[in-house]
């Protein structure tokens, strides 16, 4: 018998898992290393507040479209390329700030 518990024997759910968590891991940590990236490229309070308000007004007006989305497209499609968006704004984002090429307008 395996060692890895049933559900992990089977490779859909394998996907499915090692997938959600790596959205959930990096959707959990972006937040965060942005605003020590504010903090440490300002030091303003004002220039975090900016950012994090632009963050979530971003968040709200794509919040709606996808909801609009969901109704069109295939989950499986939708899901997926969602996670592919959100990996390659991650990715732009972190690459602007480790160049030093980030810009906050005050």
């Amino acid at each position: 018998m395996s060692a890895a518990p049933v559900p992990m024997r089977h490779r859909p759910f394998r996907h499915l898992f090692i997938g959600t968590t790596a959205n959930l891991l990096g959707n959990g940590a972006a937040p965060i290393a942005l605003a020590f990236a504010v903090l440490d490229a300002t030091g303003s309070v004002g220039s975090l507040g900016l950012v994090v308000g632009a963050h979530s007004l971003t968040g709200i007006v794509f919040l709606l479209y996808g909801g609009v989305l969901a109704d069109l497209l295939p989950r499986g499609r939708l899901l997926v390329g969602s996670s592919v968006v959100s990996a390659a704004s991650q990715a732009v984002v972190a690459a602007l700030v480790l160049t030093h090429h980030a810009a906050i307008p005050c």
